[in-house]
């Protein structure tokens, strides 16, 4: 089970907002996420620049608290665990977010399977904080927010968590793969080889 201090460390903030302010300055991320028209994302050499839209304005801040309580990268690698922990905490606050995220989790069953397990089991035993009032949010001490949504306890693997691990991953693998399926039903319906 991964603890806060697995990642970089911010529990000796008092607040949840002196927390996500010191993960932004060691990520070098912008503090004004909401307000930007675009966002870049960096894979290794490669930076693509992406807008901003309004469902990803609403859930960054909670999104990026989840970093900041379960201790997982702000990378690709941890990106993918980060997703792969909000689907098994609970459904995203829009369906384009999750349609956005679902090709990190078909990424991690094929790049790193059983971090992407274990992350999708250990959202299962918290929740998310899509829906929390922000503003009440980021004045909570971290431990006690880190308590309630990735408690530290361990539970055995479930047929539940397994089922919905099953489920969450065959929507990943169906969207990763339907340009391909659209392509190969136009070209039978083209009368293509």
């Amino acid at each position: 089970m991964r603890a806060i201090t697995d990642g970089p460390s911010y529990r000796p903030d008092p607040t949840v907002g002196e927390a996500l302010a010191r993960f932004y300055a060691v990520q070098r991320l912008c503090s004004d996420q909401t307000a930007r028209k675009c966002r870049t994302c960096g894979f290794g050499p490669l930076e693509l620049t992406f807008p901003n839209f309004e469902w990803r304005k609403q859930a960054i801040e909670r999104h990026d608290i989840h970093h900041v309580l379960t201790g997982y990268a702000c990378t690709l690698a941890g990106e993918i665990e980060m997703a792969a922990w909000e689907f098994g905490a609970g459904p995203f606050p829009d369906i384009r977010a999750t349609l956005f995220c679902l090709p990190l989790l078909a990424a991690g069953a094929v790049s790193t399977p059983k971090k992407t397990f274990a992350a999708f089991q250990r959202g299962r035993w918290g929740r998310t904080l899509y829906g929390s009032d922000l503003a009440v949010l980021l004045h909570r001490p971290p431990g006690a927010v880190q308590t309630e949504i990735a408690p530290a306890r361990e539970r055995p693997l479930t047929v539940a968590d397994a089922l919905s691990f099953g489920r969450v991953m065959f929507a990943a693998f169906a969207l990763a793969f339907s340009p391909l399926i659209a392509g190969l039903v136009f070209a039978r319906i083209m009368g293509l080889p």
